[in-house]
């Protein structure tokens, strides 16, 4: 199921806003979801990329919400898609032994947040192309705070289990 969803929702959604802002938005997300998950979990393991993958159905959810009016209906559609993606994935974890919706959660949170700063504000040019002026530039100290962040608190977590 992961790999269908980053299959098919990867590929669109680095499509809109680029390889650098999917890169990070994969990787930030995918980090936190780990953090909530040994956060709320610190005796379980948890596999997998799902937490990752929540974090870009949070990306795209606030890339249809900025952008509802270039949707067809309003992007209701597409929020109806979304809405059925995120119920029926955690559903699972209440019904599957083993599955971290903690995990599901913090990605789906953090992607909500890192869709909200990184998604391409889109203007149409006198040539009629799409210009994105949401300059990415203003956003590298952000991303990398948010990284360094990250960082440490995975490093103090570590100093609580004896690592």
């Amino acid at each position: 199921l992961n790999m269908l969803n980053l299959a098919v929702l990867g590929v669109f959604l680095e499509r809109l806003v680029g390889h650098i802002r999917f890169l990070l938005i994969y990787l930030i997300t995918g980090i936190v979801s780990i953090i909530a998950s040994f956060y709320f979990m610190p005796q379980e393991i948890s596999v997998g990329a799902s937490g990752a993958i929540f974090g870009l159905v949070g990306a795209y959810s606030i890339f249809v919400l900025i952008h509802r009016r270039a949707f067809r209906k309003g992007g209701v559609p597409a929020l109806i898609w979304l809405i059925f993606v995120i119920v029926g994935n955690l559903s699972i974890g209440f019904f599957v032994p083993n599955v971290d919706n903690y995990a599901h959660v913090g990605g789906l949170l953090s992607g909500c947040l890192l869709g909200w700063w990184f998604t391409p504000l889109f203007t149409l040019a006198p040539d009629n192309a799409l210009v994105d002026k949401h300059s990415l530039s203003r956003r590298w100290p952000l991303a990398l705070l948010t990284i360094a962040g990250t960082l440490i608190l995975a490093i103090i977590a570590r100093s609580f289990i004896g690592g």
